[in-house]
């Protein structure tokens, strides 16, 4: 195989052949070698998200890769969310996603992005799932002491 062991690139190869008369003829030709194969794009199943303090979480793109490759290079993810239930304008992918209280109770689906080196592109959707990690307020409504004796 001429083409085998040859890195992404453009290559000169000259060709020479002799017959048995002892005649010498040679071609040059030009091979480009090119990534053309989308890299394969596996994702968490589910992903639990916590909410912090104030209803709130930002969560990097990698979080939802489960082991993700390419057969020429690494990958680099970004993420959107399909709907977002915090600002519906944002559909753009970025390197993490927000999360509010207005996703608690819905089923969010995560669209991650994988890019290889030579800009080939493949995706796929996590289901996200929440935790609400907000302490309990006790508020008494109580106007005496409880007595415990």
């Amino acid at each position: 195989a001429l083409t085998q062991g040859l890195e992404l690139g453009t290559y000169t190869i000259t060709y020479i052949a002799t017959d048995a008369c002892g005649n010498v003829g040679f071609d040059v030709m030009t091979v480009t070698v090119e990534d053309l194969i989308a890299p394969i794009a596996i994702c968490d199943e589910n992903t639990t998200v916590s909410l912090d303090n104030n209803g709130f979480a930002s969560i990097d793109a990698i979080t939802f890769d489960d082991g993700s490759t390419d057969n020429c290079s690494d990958v680099t993810f970004d993420v959107r969310k399909v709907f977002d239930a915090c600002d519906p304008t944002n559909t753009a992918f970025g390197s993490s996603v927000s999360f509010c209280c207005a996703d608690v109770g819905t089923q969010v689906m995560v669209d991650l992005r994988v890019t290889d080196a030579a800009e080939n592109i493949n995706a796929c959707i996590v289901l996200v799932v929440f935790l609400y990690n907000i302490d309990p307020t006790i508020i008494s409504t109580l106007s005496h002491p409880l007595d415990c004796s």
